[in-house]
């Protein structure tokens, strides 16, 4: 059973760590010869050339300087999200009672959000473990790992970290913070980077949650963060004809005690992210029926 806690609460943390299409915003940069091109469309009647078009494509949307505005841009493009995509590696050294391991994971999951249903899978790819597999939904969670057997889970931890990743609520926690992040760019993307102290990192990524009352079974979850010491870095890179987070890079330490024993870990993961591909993900009736509790 420690085991399996272990199990579950690393899944969950690398879920969490693992945290929408919108209008696209159409002001563009001043164009240096606006008056000659103001002239040709005159003589032309209006018709532009093709080496204008061409022209006019290659300059930049208006670009967000402000992170308060992209946050508020992110949260209004989740609205459209009706399922998402993960995938990602991330390397980990899980030390437990003074032994250490070291692996690599690889994880896939799919997510539809009316109703919530989840399904992941973990498999170390190198390294010590195996493939850990569950389906979650807002109320229950069924796990097998290393082709074990399926278990349905009721510990609030799994169950909880599957679905507080897909909130949007998370966006308004971050403006609270925004003095801590830097934005950066490229023709593609906005780069949003944690750039706050260590002491910081648990209040910005996981305050929102330790904050809000999401019922009793969140409650006990929330008391398990709130013993964990954690620290990391965060970069989000964020589509600019989106606006949603299609790659993130995360470095997550953390440090919690359970049964007398201490669990320290540490995870350097990339994960990328897609919208709407998935129109369905169901928990198969063979997994519910002979699942054990």
């Amino acid at each position: 059973m420690l085991r399996q806690f272990f199990i579950m609460m690393l899944g969950a943390m690398l879920i969490l760590v693992a945290c929408n299409t919108s209008d696209e915003t159409n002001e563009q940069m001043p164009s240096t010869n606006s008056d000659e091109i103001s002239e040709d469309k005159e003589k032309e009647g209006g018709d532009r050339s093709l080496e204008e078009d061409e022209e006019e494509n290659e300059e930049p949307n208006h670009s967000i300087n402000d992170l308060e505005e992209l946050f508020l841009q992110m949260k209004a493009a989740t609205q459209s999200i009706k399922s998402v995509t993960i995938t990602g590696s991330a390397d980990a050294e899980n030390t437990i009672a003074g032994a250490t391991i070291e692996n690599t994971m690889e994880m896939t999951v799919d997510a539809t959000l009316d109703p919530f249903v989840q399904h992941a899978i973990y498999t170390v790819t190198a390294g010590e473990g195996g493939k850990t597999e569950w389906y979650a939904t807002d109320d229950e969670m069924f796990l097998n790992m290393d082709d074990s057997g399926w278990r349905k889970v009721i510990h609030p931890v799994s169950v909880t970290a599957a679905s507080l990743i897909h909130r949007d609520d998370y966006f308004d926690h971050f403006i609270l913070y925004k003095d801590l992040f830097e934005l950066k760019e490229d023709n593609e993307h906005y780069i949003i980077t944690y750039i706050g102290p260590d002491e910081q990192y648990k209040e910005v990524f996981y305050g929102g949650i330790i904050s809000q009352e999401f019922g009793e079974m969140v409650k006990e979850m929330t008391g398990l963060i709130s013993e964990i010491e954690m620290s990391g870095a965060v970069e989000m890179k964020v589509s600019k004809d989106s606006f949603l987070i299609v790659e993130q890079h995360s470095i997550y330490k953390g440090s919690m005690e359970q049964s007398g024993m201490t669990l320290d870990t540490i995870q350097d993961g990339t994960y990328t992210y897609s919208y709407n591909e998935v129109s369905n993900v169901e928990i198969p009736e063979e997994v519910i029926k002979n699942a054990k509790e």
